[in-house]
């Protein structure tokens, strides 16, 4: 769902269709994607949505005319999670961090991609704290992890949360609580 709740997204296969919560009448299906759509987040703001996929592709949409704004491919990566994030500027979705099976976080702007050096820890799932700082990452084995926002220190901290993988988490709207939630059936805040 949107924050501001008037959208839903639902992923079928490739696609990603848009319907208005309110009469679920549906606004438009988004074809961008190749492979199977593994993540989506929409922006704060509602402006736009984020889209990860296992073919490579991180997209970010604009709302207005639901046109791709942000385009990103790596073959042979396999994405599966993807976050919009506000830039210090304060436009909201202006870049994305997305996570996949090649063991880095990637910061997506609109003219670049950079990459965290590899992970010890495969991390599955990401979260961006609201002040630009911090960034969360849920791993397939069930860590924890925080990182600072430019990646340069890399993984700061670890904690074990879960038995399985991390298959979500968000953080509250006051950004004092993260919570994640895991296949193994556990959540934790």
């Amino acid at each position: 769902f949107s924050y501001g709740g008037h959208f839903f997204a639902a992923v079928d296969g490739t696609d990603i269709r848009i319907f208005r919560t309110y009469t679920c009448e549906e606004v438009v299906v988004l074809k961008a994607h190749t492979g199977k759509v593994t993540s989506l987040h929409w922006s704060q703001d509602d402006s736009a949505l984020f889209s990860s996929g296992i073919d490579g592709s991180v997209y970010k949409f604009g709302v207005r005319q639901w046109s791709k704004l942000i385009e990103h491919t790596q073959k042979g990566c396999n994405y599966t999670s993807v976050q919009g994030c506000p830039s210090d500027d304060g436009k909201t979705g202006s870049f994305a961090f997305a996570v996949g099976s090649d063991r880095r976080i990637k910061k997506i702007t609109k003219t670049e991609a950079t990459e965290s050096p590899e992970l010890i820890i495969s991390v599955a799932q990401l979260a961006c704290s609201a002040e630009r700082k911090l960034l969360f990452g849920g791993s397939t084995n069930g860590f924890i992890t925080v990182t600072p926002m430019d990646m340069s220190a890399g993984v700061v901290y670890v904690s074990n949360c879960h038995e399985g993988r991390c298959t979500g988490m968000r953080l509250s709207a006051d950004g004092k609580y993260l919570f994640t939630i895991s296949e193994d059936g556990t959540m934790a805040m």
